[in-house]
C-alpha cells in the first residue's frame, strides 16, 4: 500500500477504491448485526416510549436523559442552556453537565434530530409509523412507534452508525498495518468471529464507549500513519489533533487510553526507533487536541489534573530541550538500561507536575482510580473500591475469555504475527533471504571441492561481520507496545478487554504481511496459509455468531413502570428530590425528569461522598441517623429496591458486607435496610410500595402549621 513516498498510479487508485468499497460493506454488516441483535434481545420496536426509556438502565439512562431534554426543549439553544445550567442532576446544586459528563454525542444527536424533523416536516415526509400493542398479563395496551421520527430510534441508529464506523476502521487499520488487503480481511473476520469479546454496543447503546471507541481507534490509526512517514506534514498533525479532541470530549476514559499511548511512544523515542520529527508531530498533535478538549469541556478538572495531560507537557519539554536524550548505543543491553533510567526520570517529572497541578486546583476526582488499582494487588478495600470490584466486569480477566479468543485462533495467529516480527527484527529474515541467496549463488559457481571449503569458511564468519539487523517500522513497533498495554489493562480489569480484543484482531493482520512473514516462500504458499487460517477461524467463529443471533427476548418491567407512573402522578415536578440506588436514580431522572441527589457517574469526589451518605441506608445504624443525613442533602423521597437490601452480586459483596468492611466498629448495630423496606420507620413515611420497590417520604424538620380559614379568624 502506498504511504505517500511515491506518486499514486492507476493501479493504486483501483486498489484504494476496492479497499474503500470493502470498508463500506464491513460498516453496513456491523450496522445490521448490532441493530438486529438489539431488536431480538428487547423487541424494541414494539415497546412504548416509557418502556424504551426504562431499558436504558443506570449510566445508559443517565446519558440518554440529556438527549431527551434537548429534543423536548422549545428550541435547541434552550435545551443546550438547560443542560449547561442544570439543577436536576445533583439537586440542589446547579452544574454544567456538558463540562462534567462528556455529553457532546447527545448534543450532536439532539441537534441532528431537531434538524431532521424540521426538514421532513417541511418536505411532508413521513418518518415513523405507530400502532397499538396489546401486552397481556393484565397490563394496559400501549402505543409504539418505529422509524427515525421517533427520538429513541434516531438515537440508537446514531449508535449503530458509530458501530459501523468501528468495523470499517478495523478493516482499514488491518490493511494499513500489513500493507495488504488480505490483512484487512483477516482483521475484520477476527472481529466478527470474536464479536462478543470485542464490543457490547449491541446491549448497551448509550454508553460513552459506543461513541468514544471508534474515535480512539481513529486516533491510534492516525498516530500509526504519522509514525510511518518519512517526512510528516501538517495533515498528520491536524488528523491527530482532531481525533484526540473528539475522543477526549466524548469519553472521560479516553485520557487513560491515551496515557498508555504516551508510554508506548516514550519507549519508541528513548530507543531512537522513530525520527525526532515524527514523534514531535505526534506529541504536538496530542497537545493541540488536549487544549481543544479542555476548552470544549470548560476546563474539566479531571482532565486538567490527569497524568495524561502532565505527561504530554513533560515529554514535549524533553523532546524540545533535550534533543539528544533518546538512546544512541547499539548494544541492546545499554538501550534497555537507558530506557529504564530515562523512563523513570520522565515518570518522576510527570508525577511531580501532576501533584503540583492537583494541589493548585484542589482536585481529588481521580483518587478512586489509584485506590482501585491498589485494591487489585493489596488487601486494601474501602467503600468506593468495593462498589467497583464487586462487579464482575471489574474482576481480573477470566480464563473463559482466553479460551474463547483461542478457540477462534485469534490468540495463536497473533502469536505467529508478533513472533514473526520479532524474528525479523532479530535478523533471521535478513540471513535467510538476502545473504543466504547471495552466498548460495557465490558458492554454487565454484568447483565441488571449493564449494565445501567455502561453506566451511562461511560458518566461521564473526558475528560482527554478519548482515545487520533489519529494522521494524515504527508503526508496527508502536502497535505491538500498544497491544501489550491493552493486554495489561484487560488482565487487571476484565471490562477493558474491549480495548484488547479489537487490537488483537488488528495485530492478526500482520500474518498477511509479505515483509514479516518472510519464512513463507512464494505468493501462492502465503495465500494458502491465509486461507487455512481463515478457515480455522471460521469454525468456532461462525458458531459464536450463530449463538449471538439466537438470543431472543422481550423487555418487560411492570414493577419499575408502576413506580415511574406513581412518581409522575403523585409527586411535584420541581420540588420532589429523589435519592437511592444509582441505577434507579438514572431511570427516575430520565423517565420523570424529577431532580435527583445522586447518580451513576461516579468519577467526581463530591458525588462519591454524596452517594456514600445515601447508601448508609444499606448498612447498619438507626433510622434517626439516616433521616438527619437525608435532610441535610435535601432529599424529599428515598427509593429502595429489594436487591440492594437482600441481594448479593457475588460472595461477600452484599451492601451489608461492604459497610461491615468500611465500618467494622458498627457490626453490633442492626441492619437498617430491612427495617426501611418492610416497616414504616418514623420519621420516614412509607408512601409507595410494590413487590420490588419502596418509596419513603423524608419530611422536613420544620413542620408547616396551616392557619384556619379566614372566616374563623378573630
Amino acid at each position: 500500500m502506498n504511504d505517500g513516498a511515491t506518486l499514486p498510479t492507476t493501479t493504486h487508485y483501483a486498489q484504494y477504491a476496492l479497499i474503500v468499497s470493502i470498508a463500506l460493506v464491513c460498516s453496513c454488516l456491523n450496522f445490521y448485526h448490532v441493530s438486529t441483535m438489539f431488536e431480538n434481545d428487547r423487541h424494541f420496536s414494539h415497546l412504548s416510549t416509557l418502556e424504551r426509556e426504562m431499558t436504558f438502565r443506570s449510566e445508559m439512562g443517565f446519558y440518554y436523559s440529556y438527549y431527551k431534554r434537548i429534543v423536548n426543549a422549545p428550541s435547541f439553544f434552550l435545551g443546550l442552556h438547560s443542560i449547561m445550567n442544570d439543577n436536576k442532576t445533583e439537586y440542589p446544586s446547579t452544574i454544567n453537565t456538558l463540562q462534567r459528563f462528556n455529553l457532546y454525542p447527545e448534543v450532536i444527536l439532539g441537534a441532528a434530530y431537531r434538524g431532521f424533523i424540521h426538514f421532513t416536516n417541511t418536505a411532508g415526509i413521513k418518518t415513523k409509523e405507530c400502532w397499538q400493542v396489546d401486552r397481556g398479563d393484565d397490563l394496559p395496551a400501549v402505543w409504539s412507534c418505529e422509524g427515525l421520527g421517533d427520538p429513541s430510534y434516531f438515537y440508537i441508529n446514531g449508535v449503530w452508525l458509530c458501530a459501523g464506523i468501528t468495523a470499517a476502521l478495523i478493516f482499514l487499520y488491518g490493511c494499513y498495518l500489513s500493507r495488504s488487503i488480505f490483512g484487512g480481511i483477516i482483521a475484520i473476520s477476527a472481529f466478527f468471529f470474536n464479536h462478543v469479546e470485542c464490543t457490547r454496543v449491541q446491549w448497551t447503546p448509550p454508553l460513552r464507549e459506543s461513541f468514544g471507541y471508534p474515535l480512539i481507534l481513529a486516533q491510534i490509526l492516525s498516530v500509526s500513519w504519522c509514525l510511518r512517514q518519512t517526512t510528516p506534514h501538517w495533515k498528520h498533525l491536524c488528523c491527530i489533533a482532531f481525533t484526540t479532541t473528539a475522543s477526549l470530549v466524548t469519553w472521560q476514559f479516553s485520557q487513560f487510553v491515551f496515557l498508555t499511548q504516551v508510554l508506548s511512544l516514550t519507549v519508541l523515542w528513548i530507543q531512537n526507533s522513530t525520527p525526532r520529527s515524527n514523534i514531535t508531530v505526534v506529541f504536538l498533535g496530542k497537545l493541540i487536541g488536549l487544549q481543544n478538549a479542555i476548552v470544549l469541556l470548560f476546563a474539566n478538572e479531571m482532565l486538567l489534573t490527569s497524568y495524561y495531560s502532565c505527561s504530554i507537557v513533560v515529554l514535549l519539554g524533553f523532546i524540545v530541550f533535550f534533543p539528544h536524550f533518546s538512546s544512541r548505543p547499539q548494544n541492546e543491553w545499554l538501550k534497555l538500561r537507558n530506557t529504564v533510567i530515562y523512563g523513570v526520570l520522565i515518570g518522576a517529572c510527570t508525577f511531580f507536575l501532576r501533584l503540583c497541578v492537583s494541589i493548585l486546583i484542589g482536585s481529588k476526582d481521580d483518587a478512586h482510580i489509584l485506590n482501585l488499582l491498589r485494591s487489585k494487588f493489596t488487601s486494601f478495600r474501602d467503600f468506593h473500591t468495593m462498589l467497583y470490584t464487586c462487579a464482575a466486569e471489574f474482576d481480573f480477566i477470566s480464563l473463559s475469555t482466553i479460551y474463547r479468543l483461542s478457540s477462534t485462533l485469534l490468540l495463536p495467529i497473533v502469536y505467529i504475527a508478533v513472533g514473526s516480527v520479532t524474528l525479523y527484527a532479530a535478523g533471521i529474515g535478513e540471513m535467510t533471504s538476502n545473504s543466504g541467496a547471495c552466498q548460495k549463488r557465490t558458492v554454487a559457481s565454484l568447483p565441488m571441492k571449493k564449494q565445501r571449503e567455502s561453506r566451511r569458511d562461511l560458518k566461521e564468519i564473526p558475528k560482527s561481520e554478519m548482515p545487520p539487523l533489519r529494522k521494524v517500522d515504527a508503526a508496527v513497533q508502536y502497535n505491538i507496545l500498544q497491544l501489550i498495554a491493552f493486554i495489561i489493562m484487560a488482565a487487571i480489569i476484565m471490562r477493558l478487554k474491549l480495548f484488547m480484543s479489537p487490537h488483537l484482531c488488528i495485530m492478526a493482520s500482520l500474518v498477511a504481511s509479505k515483509k514479516y512473514m518472510f519464512f513463507v516462500k512464494g505468493k501462492l504458499m502465503h495465500l494458502a496459509l491465509l486461507a487455512a487460517l481463515l478457515s480455522g477461524m471460521s469454525y468456532a467463529g461462525l458458531r459464536n455468531l450463530k449463538e449471538q443471533r439466537s438470543i431472543v427476548g422481550e423487555y418487560s418491567n411492570p414493577a419499575l413502570e408502576d413506580l415511574v407512573n406513581w412518581i409522575q402522578k403523585e409527586t411535584p415536578r420541581e420540588e420532589a428530590a429523589f435519592a437511592g440506588p444509582m441505577p434507579i436514580m438514572a431511570s427516575i431522572l430520565l423517565t420523570t425528569q424529577r431532580p435527583i441527589i445522586n447518580h451513576p457517574h461516579y468519577e467526581y469526589a463530591d458525588l462519591r461522598e454524596r452517594t456514600k451518605v445515601v447508601y448508609r441506608a444499606f448498612g447498619r445504624g438507626t433510622v434517626a441517623e439516616l433521616y438527619r443525613s437525608l435532610v441535610d442533602l435535601k432529599v424529599t423521597y428515598f427509593v429502595l429496591q429489594d436487591h440492594w437490601c437482600y441481594g448479593e452480586s457475588r460472595p461477600g459483596c452484599s451492601m451489608l458486607n461492604i459497610w461491615d468492611i468500611e465500618e467494622p466498629h458498627r457490626k453490633d448495630l442492626n441492619p437498617l435496610c430491612s427495617i426501611l423496606f418492610e416497616g414504616n420507620p418514623s420519621p420516614l413515611q412509607r408512601v409507595f410500595s410494590n413487590e420490588i420497590y419502596v418509596v419513603l417520604r423524608v419530611p422536613s424538620r420544620y413542620v408547616e402549621v396551616k392557619l384556619p380559614p379566614r372566616q374563623y379568624r378573630q
